[in-house]
């Protein structure tokens, strides 16, 4: 192998030719791996199966609530406090003479959209920190190990509570910084797993030894192969970040007026209404807990059904 200021490129593209063949051949390759990687998507596609298909509900839902309503979100008519469910209305109207099935749709939104942005945030800073401490090991796997462990040591939902009480307004914005401040932790011990278990790979110790740089060989042949565990793990996460949002809004810590919440909505139920109008006239006021639970539901289910799921080769 030749020494020179071009000798990085050079060992790239010879670790690159470990996976292609000469000429029509690497075509060919490319093409099969475009196909297992269609296949292993849909094997996990179908395996999701009615849970699946109600989180998709949901997502369309949290893109498109207008479509499924004609009714405005903030339209209230103090005139229909309290009025039972209809044909036009069918979840009624809240205290204020808020359309319930409205409202019900953009919580959806709220509530996905902090879910997801959460997750994507902590899953890439959970990337990040795994990948390093399951690559370098020593003293550096220690330290992000050791710090990961101390902050996962604090419940998420008192570290929130901690910050949340040093503000004054809490937008979803502020609400998804908050939360992705501390939901990255558990994350980083299956990145570090995956990555760990991966490195002893025979074509990555090839690379390594064909002089590849070890940021090509994470980006390349690591960390794309060691995302699996977080994926399973994410969509049942996803829940508990909803469910904590949704928690925190209840007991006044979360989201505030005018943002639209399941949080919120089910916390006006329980400070504004006595026992008996929550449940004997006003019942449909308990729905938005319904919902919230069914986007649980289906969220653990869909974790489960992809842990199982047996993907091709």
């Amino acid at each position: 192998m030749e020494v020179n200021e071009a000798g990085s490129t050079t060992d790239h593209t010879a670790v690159s030719s470990l996976t292609a063949n000469d000429g029509g051949g690497s075509k060919r390759s490319g093409a099969q791996r475009d196909g297992d990687r269609l296949d292993r998507v849909l094997a996990s596609v179908r395996a999701l199966g009615v849970p699946g298909l109600v989180v998709a509900g949901f997502v369309f839902i949290a893109l498109f609530p207008g479509a499924l309503t004609p009714w405005d979100v903030n339209e209230c008519i103090l005139g229909r406090s309290l009025e039972t469910p209809t044909w036009q209305h069918p979840f009624g109207f809240d205290l204020f003479g808020c359309d319930y099935w409205t409202r019900t749709l953009y919580g959806a939104r709220t509530s996905m959209l902090i879910g997801g942005a959460v997750l994507a945030g902590s899953m890439a800073i959970a990337t990040f920190l795994g990948a390093i401490a399951g690559w370098s090991g020593g003293i550096v796997d220690t330290v992000i190990t050791r710090s990961t462990d101390a902050i996962f040591a604090i419940p998420i939902i008192l570290s929130a509570l901690v910050v949340f009480g040093l503000t004054e307004e809490r937008t979803i914005w502020q609400v998804i910084g908050v939360l992705t401040m501390f939901a990255w932790p558990p994350m980083v011990r299956l990145v570090r797993g995956a990555v760990q278990e991966r490195v002893g790979y025979e074509h990555v110790e090839a690379a390594r030894a064909m002089g590849a740089s070890s940021a090509y060989v994470l980006r390349r042949h690591v960390i794309p192969h060691s995302l699996r565990p977080m994926l399973v793990f994410a969509m049942p996460y996803m829940a508990t970040i909803v469910s904590l949002e949704a928690v925190l809004s209840f007991i006044g810590a979360g989201l505030q007026l005018p943002a639209v919440s399941w949080g919120l909505m089910l916390a006006r139920l329980g400070s504004q209404l006595r026992v008996s109008l929550r449940f004997a006239e006003a019942p449909h006021l308990i729905l938005p807990g319904f919902v919230l639970s069914l986007l649980i539901w289906a969220l653990v289910r869909s974790g489960e059904r992809l842990r199982n799921v047996r993907v091709p080769k």
